[in-house]
């Protein structure tokens, strides 16, 4: 073997070497580049009100299947939401079911600003567990003759029971309801308190009735006591472009969809900051 001949084998012995590192690295590089930016692939973390959970998480496995983002959905009262962005749980989008827990957290500056949109409306009715249950009650009564425990979400923090207190109060039946209430920690528990029967009437979101099998709306609440139910929707600070998607998918035609045949009342999408 000459020693050109031993210098050539040399020679290409190093150059696929240095290629095959150079292949790792570029992918490696890659790699770490798109775990990072070349992508919107982090978790988006979702804080919605309690009444939108069924209608968000359909949406958000709808989203996955077309972006491939995951979104994970947290449910509870608009208020204990809001306090767990305000003491910093980690969150992306709040969709409030009422403006006042929007405007607490603005105040706070844990909104991105400009972000607050009106996504939905909703409506309260009566219900009940016995679909035969009658009682006397005229356009300007909630509840009218009916005597019994009521089933709300708790009025104080609330937002379905401050909107059924709010319609109560301008019925002039509150003082009279007041001690008969029942009051359920978000809007789920209050239409749960009348499908076990631990109550007997409750006065609750339409979406949430008409989610439940064991409940029977008796009739709405009257159209000049319907209180301008909104859900606003926001991006909180610090959220991704990943985010940003989902955010905007919320206000699609498709999420619009569902939030429809869910019986949400679709709002005008304008910016409310």
């Amino acid at each position: 073997m000459t020693m050109s001949y031993l210098l050539l084998v040399i020679a290409c012995i190093h150059r696929c070497v240095v290629m095959r590192l150079f292949i790792i690295l570029s992918v490696g590089l890659i790699a770490c580049v798109c775990g990072s930016g070349c992508g919107p692939q982090e978790r988006v973390r979702v804080f919605a009100a309690a009444s939108t959970a069924a209608a968000v998480e359909t949406i958000a496995a709808q989203f996955y299947e077309e972006t491939g983002i995951a979104v994970a959905v947290n449910a509870a009262s608009s208020s204990t939401l809001a306090r767990q962005i305000e003491s910093g749980a980690p969150a992306d989008v709040f969709l409030s079911a009422n403006v006042k827990w929007m405007e607490y957290l603005q105040a706070d500056d844990r909104l991105v600003p400009g972000t607050t949109v009106h996504l939905l409306g909703n409506q309260l009715v009566v219900v009940s567990a016995d679909g035969d249950l009658q009682w006397l009650h005229d356009d300007g009564e909630v509840l009218g003759e009916y005597t019994g425990m009521v089933a709300l979400g708790d009025p104080d923090h609330v937002p379905v029971g401050m909107y059924v207190k709010s319609a109560l109060v301008q019925s002039g039946e509150w003082d009279a309801v007041a001690p008969r209430v029942i009051a359920g920690n978000n809007a789920s528990s209050a239409v749960n308190f009348v499908a076990t029967g631990e109550v007997t009437v409750g006065v609750v979101y339409a979406t949430d009735a008409q989610l439940s099998k064991r409940v029977q709306v008796l009739y709405p609440v009257p159209e000049a006591l319907q209180p301008d139910i909104i859900y606003p929707v926001a991006l909180v600070r610090g959220a991704g472009e990943s985010a940003q998607m989902f955010y905007e998918y919320l206000q699609s035609a498709a999420a619009g969809a569902v939030f429809d045949g869910s019986g949400f009342l679709i709002e005008g999408r304008r910016a409310r900051d």
